[in-house]
């Protein structure tokens, strides 16, 4: 009996001890990184390859991204496959344009997720690989989905407590594709991962009890567990904003699909990896979707992934209206966002380049200039005089939906209202106040909708 109450005091001060280092370990980080404010707006797209040019030719490219710059894009993505190769003079052009860099990279994949990229050492347990998981039995060429590992390893089997040789591959890649591209101030570094994702629901999907079975790395309730699990995956991220902070100590990092935890959307990084979320946001053409997925969470300061052609509602590469992207672009900036990161880019995907600079053009009028497509411009007459317009900015609305059935959403924060400055003309004078009794008209009908909806809401009708 004695002996059976002090293997359960061990135990339990194991498990304490396993809590407190999680608590610690994700208050304190390993390596600890210091946050960077993101420049907002900012708007950058997927770029290409610098050591393999575009195949429509590389001045071909270059003017157009002189146009999205124009449009109101404020980096410009860029990606380097071979730190060897010597791409100073497509750097020289693009810095040449005078819009810092996206730089983009995929770490994860050349090497960790590469079946024959091996550790020296295998576990003991179940000898696999060092890089996979300790579970007795696990093999990572069996998941749930057969199709999905016919030939290797589903990304998720692998164990992000893995920080081994394979991984310092990765981060030897990306630092010194980081030292090819010459990360400064005022440049970005986005990285898509997409190896390690939630435990709960992605991990144990794909290989059942790979964490809960686990004999070493693991141990303790399934929440323990799963907090150790998230400790290691934010332990990865740190590793890879660590290299970007030596490079250049004031250039902001990114995550794709670095969710908030009330995001409806699937999370590939977790919260903290990066200096703001980014979450995937692939929901066009349906602008019900776009709309239901903003009001269910708080999208201020996110700087999310848009497609111009790629639709996650339908999984499939799909054609529709500018406009949908403008309202898109609208929205986003009504909920707050900071910026958007488009996918692909240009030239990419086999997306004819006029449809994919209409949609940035578009992308840039809602996000940037706050017009909304289904709202009316306002008529004014021509200024004579050397004055600029003032320019009124529209401000956040609620997060209440904003497509009504047969309602148009407007209201007069939806309109870039410019004040031209009038001559004493009383024409002019009675045009001014038509435009106004007709702004007031509409902000009377969006209140009324609004008090609709809350009196549904409370069941009061």
């Amino acid at each position: 009996m004695e002996s059976q109450g002090l293997s359960l005091g061990i135990s339990n001060l194991r498990r304490v001890l396993l809590i407190l280092m999680v608590v610690f370990f994700f208050f304190s980080g390993a390596p600890a990184v210091t946050a960077v404010v993101l420049p907002s707006p900012s708007l950058t797209f997927w770029g290409p390859y610098l050591d393999s040019a575009p195949a429509v030719g590389w001045p071909e490219y270059l003017k157009v991204v002189r146009q999205m710059k124009a449009d109101g894009f404020t980096h410009i993505g860029v990606r380097v496959w071979n730190p060897q190769t010597d791409v100073a003079s497509q750097l020289a052009d693009l810095r040449a344009i005078d819009l810092p860099l996206a730089f983009i990279s995929s770490p994860g994949h050349r090497f960790l997720a590469n079946p024959a990229e091996l550790d020296p050492a295998n576990h003991v347990s179940n000898n696999q690989n060092l890089k996979y998981f300790d579970t007795p039995g696990f093999d990572p060429y069996q998941c749930r989905v057969p199709t999905d590992c016919p030939t290797g390893p589903h990304v998720t089997a692998h164990d992000p407590a893995y920080a081994g040789v394979v991984w310092q591959k990765e981060l030897d890649l990306v630092s010194a594709s980081l030292d090819r591209v010459g990360l400064r101030s005022g440049d970005v570094a986005i990285f898509d991962t997409e190896i390690w994702a939630e435990p709960e629901t992605a991990v144990e999907w794909y290989y059942p009890r790979v964490i809960l079975d686990s004999p070493g790395r693991y141990q303790g309730a399934p929440a323990e567990r799963y907090a150790a699990y998230r400790s290691n995956w934010l332990a990865r991220a740190r590793d890879l904003v660590a290299i970007v902070r030596r490079q250049a100590a004031a250039a902001p990092v990114l995550f794709y699909a670095e969710n908030q935890s009330t995001f409806p959307t699937f999370g590939w990084m977790p919260a903290g990896s990066g200096d703001a979320p980014a979450p995937e946001f692939y929901w066009l053409p349906d602008l019900g979707l776009v709309d239901s997925k903003l009001v269910a969470a708080s999208w201020s300061a996110t700087y999310p992934w848009v497609s111009f052609s790629f639709s996650a509602a339908t999984w499939k590469t799909e054609v529709w209206d500018p406009t949908k992207t403008q309202k898109l672009g609208w929205l986003l900036r009504t909920a707050g966002a900071g910026g958007a990161i488009v996918y692909p880019g240009p030239f990419d995907h086999n997306v004819p380049i006029n449809a994919f600079l209409a949609h940035a053009k578009a992308l840039t009028d809602g996000f940037l200039r706050g017009f909304d497509p289904d709202a009316p411009r306002p008529i004014l007459a021509p200024d004579t005089t050397t004055t600029p317009p003032l320019v009124i900015n529209p401000v956040a609305t609620p997060a209440v939906s904003r497509i009504a059935p047969n309602v148009t959403p407007s209201a007069v924060t939806d309109v870039p209202v410019l004040i031209e400055t009038l001559t004493p003309d009383t024409t002019q004078i009675a045009a001014l106040q038509a435009r106004v009794i007709e702004l007031m008209k509409i902000l009377v009908n969006l209140l009324k909708q609004k008090l609709n909806r809350l009196l549904i809401l409370r069941g009061l009708r």
